[in-house]
């Protein structure tokens, strides 16, 4: 018995010899951390018979949000959704519809161009395409979307910094 309880002695004498040794640091050794974003504040009135916005009645905007200048393979992707709504009478009988992208070079690229003018590194590319170039009205409606593809060789080592560029969405009724 007296064995018993000598060696759940050393157990227990142990584990926490064990706990006290991978303890994180007190809270007041770390440095703090801090971070902060941006916020756009917008609004835009149309005149048209068309209204291109993202499903929420929003503006388009294919954030492809923060990306490591670090990562080195992979992609970084983002989506978005757009709709086409026709809000006037003028065309309501078109049930057809084209969309393009403008802006895009011949391989469906855009430059995404550094924010801050001083920088270095000026632009990385982006790959945008839309799910669709062709499609039909549902109701008052038609909805796509806009993907884009950023690779990490693009973004490897790049200046930590905001990167946009601006395409324009084209929607033709027919």
């Amino acid at each position: 018995m007296k064995k018993l309880l000598t060696a759940s002695l050393l157990v227990a004498m142990g584990a926490m010899a064990m706990a006290e040794e991978i303890t994180p640091p007190a809270a007041d050794k770390r440095a703090p951390q801090t971070a902060a974003a941006n916020v756009k504040v917008t609004a835009q009135v149309v005149a048209d018979n068309l209204v291109i916005s993202d499903l929420n009645g929003r503006p388009i905007v294919l954030d492809f949000g923060k990306i490591s200048n670090q990562k080195t393979s992979g992609v970084s992707n983002a989506r978005i959704d757009f709709k086409v709504e026709k809000v006037g009478q003028e065309g309501s009988e078109l049930e057809g519809i084209t969309v393009t992208l403008a802006g895009l070079d011949g391989e469906n690229k855009v430059q995404l161009l550094n924010t801050n003018v001083a920088a270095a590194d000026k632009q990385i590319p982006a790959s945008i395409a839309l799910n669709a170039a062709e499609g039909t009205f549902v109701g008052k409606e038609y909805v796509g979307f806009i993907q884009g593809t950023i690779d990490a060789r693009d973004s490897k080592n790049k200046a930590a910094s905001t990167y946009e560029n601006v395409l324009v969405l084209n929607a033709t009724t027919k």
